[in-house]
């Protein structure tokens, strides 16, 4: 993946830690509200999030008044 400069990669070490979300099963969160929990926000979703649904989402989120957000040790 080039990052823009002349022969310069980022290089990403990763491991999967949760299993991966089903392919034939519609996420809840887009992208860029997935991106911003990630990043410590409590986050309103577009689409409603059942507690179903936020159950089954990997990671320790939590969810308050209909935000979704990363625990806080």
């Amino acid at each position: 993946m080039s990052t823009g400069g002349e022969g310069t990669e980022t290089k990403v070490d990763f491991r999967i830690a949760y299993r991966p979300w089903p392919t034939d099963k519609k996420f809840p969160l887009t992208p860029l509200e997935a991106w911003y929990v990630m990043r410590g926000y409590a986050v309103r979703p577009v689409r409603q999030v059942s507690m179903e649904a936020f159950l089954e989402l990997p990671g320790q989120l939590e969810m308050s008044d209909g935000y979704v957000m990363l625990r806080q040790r």
